[in-house]
């Protein structure tokens, strides 16, 4: 998925930091995102072999190689997504956030700026500007309806919310409706999860495959789910089996299920 940032080389470059933020992506094997998936982008362009540097964790060579590249790339849009899509995998906000705007600067086309919006309102969403994520979102779905991205964005950022019936409301149309794609679904099913509608969020589970039961975001939906549906030791078999990304909301929801599980299950072994 795209994530448009900016930075400016030097001091910059040079003071990155070191761990990823690995919602930032979906699964690589999707099909639904695979013109958009910057897996995908990297693994077939090879203009894009400064993203697979970054990602592969070595930051050192990605820096070195983006400073050759100044001089020639600098006033093109797509150089500073290279630069600002590092940074934000490296958990640099501020500077993508800054740099994103230099890319805006540089866009022509309308696919270009809304890559950009996009890229924008992932950078406001994580640094919790919500307002401005859903300007982002929304100018950029506006500008290229037929990227699935911006809309995709912009249903996550309703579900984050809690506003439910908003974000059902994208992903029950066009082009979310019929998909079957996991990440998909799985937003579907979360969007019922948060409404109590156990039912409808279990025919949306129940389409997810098993390789995503341990991914962390996954994981948490399957096991409220299965919280509210009165299987206690199930829940606490998923947040105890999940692979943490190490972020602060989704290890605190963990921990909150674990414990509300672990007295469930104790409790049904008094009776």
């Amino acid at each position: 998925m795209n994530t448009v940032l900016t930075l400016s080389l030097l001091a910059i470059l040079g003071a990155c930091a070191s761990q990823p933020h690995q919602k930032l992506l979906v699964d690589s094997e999707s099909k639904f995102f695979e013109s958009e998936s910057l897996w995908k982008r990297v693994s077939m362009e090879k203009s894009d072999h400064l993203l697979k540097e970054c990602y592969q964790g070595d930051l050192s060579t990605f820096t070195e190689n983006a400073r050759k590249q100044y001089e020639q790339q600098a006033k093109s849009a797509r150089y500073w997504n290279w630069v600002g899509n590092c940074l934000t995998w490296h958990g640099e906000l501020k500077e993508a956030r800054f740099f994103l705007g230099m890319a805006l600067d540089l866009s022509k086309s309308n696919e270009e700026k809304a890559m950009v919006k996009n890229n924008l309102g992932v950078v406001y969403q994580r640094l919790g500007r919500v307002s401005l994520a859903y300007d982002s979102f929304k100018e950029s779905h506006k500008m290229a309806p037929q990227f699935v991205s911006p809309a995709f964005n912009l249903a996550q950022l309703y579900l984050e919310q809690n506003l439910n019936q908003e974000a059902l409301k994208i992903l029950n149309n066009a082009p979310f409706k019929d998909a079957k794609d996991a990440e998909v679904v799985h937003l579907k099913a979360l969007a019922y999860v948060q409404l109590k509608n156990l039912k409808d969020a279990g025919v949306h589970l129940s389409q997810i495959p098993s390789k995503f039961h341990t991914r962390e975001d996954f994981a948490l939906t399957i096991a409220q789910w299965h919280l509210l549906s009165g299987r206690p030791q199930e829940a606490l078999s998923l947040v105890k089996n999940l692979k943490s990304t190490g972020l602060k909301i989704p290890g605190q929801l963990s921990e909150r299920i674990r414990r509300q599980a672990e007295q469930l299950v104790a409790m049904s072994e008094k009776k």
